[in-house]
């Protein structure tokens, strides 16, 4: 996603979308795109996916063993989320950043996933996996399957491990800061 930016360009618009500026760069690579409105009253648009059966899976990183969606993409949760609570906390400019990962239908774990998979429907309608209740988002500054340059932004995103609810139960301190 954004492959038309370089490195230090996504990181700079992940650091623009957090601070409010440079949401039109997100869009600036973008082929499918949502619209939503920033709290400046701008038009935005973020790249979303959504995958027809989407399922999760079992995938190798620096980082170890972690759940990927079907493209082979690095998977995180939100410490904003509350798990279970049946929605995301993750809306406007930070889903152009870190965008949710859409399903159309039942989702499917792989072998070797662990947890309980799930949906919530987010405010515009759309359909975002849960694992252990917590939403699962993509991360822009991620050039391809197994990147894990999201992993401890801000203190608050963290990659999903294979061991799901151990990890983001341990030290991984959910709920810690604000977006």
């Amino acid at each position: 996603m954004f492959a038309c930016l370089s490195t230090r360009a996504r990181q700079a618009l992940a650091v623009g979308v957090l601070s409010g500026a440079g949401l039109l760069a997100a869009a600036a690579c973008s082929s499918g795109t949502a619209s939503s409105t920033s709290a400046t009253g701008h038009s935005t648009a973020a790249q979303v996916q959504s995958h027809p059966g989407t399922s999760v899976a079992v995938g190798r990183s620096s980082l170890g063993t972690i759940v990927v969606d079907n493209a082979g993409r690095t998977l995180y949760r939100f410490d904003k989320d509350t798990p279970g609570s049946g929605s995301s906390a993750c809306n406007g400019a930070c889903a152009a950043a870190w965008p949710p990962d859409l399903v159309q239908g039942a989702p499917v774990a792989g072998p070797g996933v662990t947890g309980s998979l799930g949906v919530v429907t987010r405010a515009d309608g759309t359909h975002q996996l849960t694992l252990d209740g917590h939403p699962l988002y993509r991360y822009v500054g991620d050039q391809g399957p197994g990147d894990t340059t999201g992993d401890g932004f801000g203190g608050i995103w963290h990659v999903v491990h294979t061991a799901a609810t151990a990890v983001m139960g341990a030290s991984t301190g959910i709920g810690s800061s604000a977006w």
